[in-house]
């Protein structure tokens, strides 16, 4: 088998949710001293959300620390675990804000879209 020396990963836990396995499985293919380098965002549920998550799913990584955990938890020899909540987050409102007054009065989103997506936005704005 061939093995990776660096494997670059940004994953959308909404959409990819291989949690702790992933972990194993990234070891596996990466040769001995490889990296692992991972964008991944965390979003910090709801009391209840993370009760159910927990239950549906061992393999759900629920937060920061237990990210933080994982990579060693799998058999990797150091992790380091960097928070780019403000930096990402600054730059993002910034721009769908933009994106939503611009995309309104130039008429490439009807009320209809602009008041959806400004629904989402306000939605994942409350997790932050």
């Amino acid at each position: 088998m061939r093995r990776l020396t660096t494997l670059f990963v940004l994953r959308q836990r909404a959409i990819l949710t291989l949690g702790k396995s992933f972990f194993r499985e990234a070891l596996r293919v990466l040769k001995p001293g490889g990296r692992l380098v991972l964008s991944d965002t965390i979003f910090i549920p709801r009391a209840e959300d993370a009760q159910v998550r927990a239950q549906q799913d061992a393999n759900y990584v629920r937060g920061a620390q237990e990210y933080e955990q994982a990579p060693l938890q799998a058999g990797f020899a150091q992790a380091k675990f960097t928070d780019v909540t403000e930096q990402c987050w600054s730059g993002f409102t910034t721009h769908i804000e933009k994106y939503l007054e611009d995309g309104l009065r130039s008429g490439k989103l009807a009320q209809q879209q602009y008041n959806a997506i400004y629904r989402w936005y306000n939605r994942v704005a409350e997790v932050f």
